[in-house]
C-alpha cells in the first residue's frame, strides 16, 4: 500500500487534497493486512520476532518466538510461503492472554493480482511447534480448536 501511494503522489502532484489525505491515512496504518492482523491478535506491544522471506533464515526468529513463549510474553513470527499467484504467509502467535494461534494469510483468495485478503486462524490448546519440512510449518501441539476463516 505504501509503495502504491508514493507512486501515485509522484504521478499526481497536481491533484487536489483528497488524494493526499487518502495517502496520509494509509501511511499511518500497518503496511499490509497481514501485519495489521498480527498486531491485532498479538497486541501492539508483542515481541516482534520477524517476518522471514522465502530465502531468509528462520532460525533467529523462531528462537525469539520460543524465548518469548518461555517468558510468557505475547509474540508473533511470520514466514512467507510459496504462493502461485498471490502473497502467502503463515505465522505463530501468542496473544496477551497466553493463547497460541497459527495464522495463515493469502493476499488474494481468488488468485491473481489485487488485494482480496483471506485469513485462517487455528487456535491451539497447547504450544506451537515449528516443522520446516512440512507444507504448513507451524503445527499446534496437542489438540486444536476449529479453524476460523476470516475473509
Amino acid at each position: 500500500m505504501r509503495r502504491v501511494c508514493k507512486s501515485r503522489l509522484r504521478r499526481m502532484m497536481l491533484l487536489a487534497g483528497p488524494v493526499v489525505a487518502l495517502c496520509n491515512v494509509s501511511h499511518a496504518d500497518p503496511s499490509s493486512p497481514f501485519e495489521a492482523e498480527l498486531a491485532r491478535l498479538a497486541g501492539r506491544s508483542a515481541r516482534q520476532c520477524g517476518l522471514v522471506d522465502l530465502r531468509g533464515d528462520p532460525k533467529p526468529g523462531w528462537q525469539c518466538a520460543l524465548q518469548a513463549d518461555r517468558d510468557g510474553v505475547a509474540f508473533w513470527f511470520g514466514l512467507r510461503q510459496r504462493g502461485v499467484d498471490s502473497e502467502v504467509w503463515t505465522a505463530a502467535i501468542r496473544t496477551p492472554r497466553g493463547e497460541h494461534i497459527v495464522l495463515s494469510y493469502d493476499s488474494n483468495i481468488f488468485g491473481g493480482r489485487g488485494l482480496h485478503p483471506g485469513f485462517d486462524q487455528v487456535r491451539c490448546t497447547g504450544p506451537i511447534d515449528y516443522r520446516p519440512s512440512e507444507p504448513s510449518p507451524f503445527q499446534c501441539l496437542g489438540t486444536t480448536q476449529a479453524a476460523d476463516k476470516l475473509s
